[in-house]
């Protein structure tokens, strides 16, 4: 979880920095900047759930589970400890970075290239899917946490909040499944590489066909890049 909105938090940032920044310095050492910042993420994104991981236990009830067994005396600070550092972490701190930072480049591309409207839109489509992707999953947990010591909640709503929080943490999963296809299936680039790559190892006639069969095959693959290539 956390090393998707990590790297989606840092993606908006860069994005941003590469279209606007003309310093010298940033070109030259953009590249080790980027392998510098990939470490870093995948080491927090190890190392924070260390903190729930830490009181995991495996329970037999007829089939085994992962529990977060904290110790009695201290299990209300624990979980709300582990709740709250899931939203901010998760949530709070990387949605503002990503909201302005996808705000400011599309911003930036409509005053310096009116025709990328298109653009616009999906770069305002990856704060919006990540809005619905991840609030109603931390606005539950949060409420779940605060049930019975620090607010009471109707008993129905509550059960409610226990069987929703199941299917909004399965919802929720499905936002790294949508990344790839805003991300990379949308983008026209991106599909021209992926239809070059593919095109480059497809299996071609290594025997006495070689003239005219394979001669038509890449003259009909060059159609389809150049298809995909053309401006809409």
């Amino acid at each position: 979880m956390y090393a998707s909105i990590f790297f989606l938090t840092c993606l908006s940032v860069d994005r941003y920095v590469s279209l606007t920044s003309s310093s010298l310095f940033w070109r030259r050492h953009q590249h080790r900047a980027r392998r510098v910042v990939c470490a870093c993420s995948w080491v927090l994104a190890a190392a924070i759930p260390f903190l729930e991981v830490a009181h995991m236990q495996l329970v037999n009830t007829g089939e085994p589970v992962c529990i977060f067994m904290a110790p009695f005396e201290t299990y209300d600070k624990w979980a709300m400890a582990v709740s709250f550092a899931t939203t901010t972490i998760g949530f709070l701190i990387p949605f503002p970075i990503i909201a302005v930072f996808n705000v400011l480049t599309a911003r930036f591309l409509k005053r310096t290239k009116p025709e990328s409207r298109k653009h616009c839109l999906l770069i305002y489509a990856y704060i919006v899917v990540f809005l619905i992707s991840w609030l109603p999953f931390h606005v539950v947990l949060t409420l779940l946490t605060l049930d019975s010591n620090h607010i009471a909640l109707h008993c129905t709503f509550a059960h409610f909040l226990y069987f929703f929080y199941d299917i909004i943490d399965c919802f929720t999963l499905l936002h790294c499944v949508i990344n790839p296809i805003l991300y990379n299936f949308l983008s026209k680039n991106f599909r021209s590489k992926l239809i070059s790559a593919v095109v480059k190892y497809i299996p071609k006639d290594q025997g006495g066909q070689k003239g005219a069969g394979n001669s038509s095959s890449t003259t009909q693959h060059s159609i389809v890049i150049a298809k995909d290539n053309s401006p809409p």
